[in-house]
């Protein structure tokens, strides 16, 4: 699998104070660019030049492999270690500033990379081609609009009958909230309902406020038929479930 490799160049690099007295030497701009081929140079190995002895010395053997003059070469290396840029290991020389630069990206990475941007175009040129058909479409909804509303002004009653079907279709069905004991003593008091409030709350607690097999939807309505069916109340041992819970479903 090969594997891609780039310099990322902080945007401050070249206002690095070492950098810039690099280039204030004589050729600084010459050093400089030599200083950039040896980071290119070390991408593949971290930042590791290996001498290999080819060359009688060092910048001998990068000059054979830079195309640069090798006294040029040598004047970088000196600054490179004197600017504390470079360290010697026997035989490698490790540029210190490569680690912090290097980019990579294996082959299938680029692949899939430009295969997202041409997945991008096609969808750019689909989009287009909608907001066009989108464009007619609003310019016919906007003249058949235009038919509507006149038809309508000739004709009154017909809104009046969508209004209303409009107004049945908005309104939000009621959502089944269980009411706490507070709740029940309330009511009782408000509708002065003859109601044990708390044998009611917990028969309905215990049926996880069910009626039957059904859930509970009006707490309200099932309290005002215990109440008018208190008198006709049987204790369950004397009553089958199913019986007790058709007295009291609210119908």
């Amino acid at each position: 699998m090969k594997k891609y490799y780039w310099l990322k160049l902080q945007k401050d690099f070249f206002k690095d104070p070492r950098i810039k007295k690099l280039r204030r030497i004589a050729g600084g701009d010459t050093y400089t660019l030599i200083y950039l081929e040896l980071m290119l140079l070390s991408l593949e190995t971290d930042g590791i030049l290996t001498y290999e002895g080819i060359e009688p010395t060092f910048e001998a053997e990068l000059s054979l492999i830079i195309d640069e003059d090798e006294t040029n070469i040598k004047v970088v290396l000196n600054f490179l270690t004197s600017q504390g840029l470079m360290e010697q290991f026997e035989n490698k020389f490790s540029l210190r500033q490569v680690l912090t630069l290097i980019g990579s990206e294996a082959d299938s990475t680029e692949r899939m990379r430009r295969l997202r941007a041409k997945r991008k175009e096609i969808e750019n040129v689909t989009c287009d081609a909608n907001v066009t058909s989108c464009d007619e479409n609003v310019t016919t909804e906007i003249r058949d609009k235009s038919k509507e509303k006149i038809y309508k002004k000739e004709n009154p009653q017909i809104e009046i009958c969508e209004e209303k079907n409009s107004d049945e279709k908005l309104t939000p069905k009621k959502k089944f909230i269980k009411p706490t004991l507070e709740d029940l003593i309330s009511y009782k008091q408000e509708k002065k309902l003859n109601v044990d409030c708390e044998s009611f709350y917990d028969y309905y607690e215990a049926k996880g406020w069910m009626i039957g097999r059904s859930p509970m939807k009006d707490w309200q309505a099932t309290m005002r038929n215990w109440s008018r069916n208190q008198e006709a109340f049987k204790p369950p041992k004397q009553q089958t479930e199913k019986n007790y819970e058709d007295d009291y479903e609210w119908r």
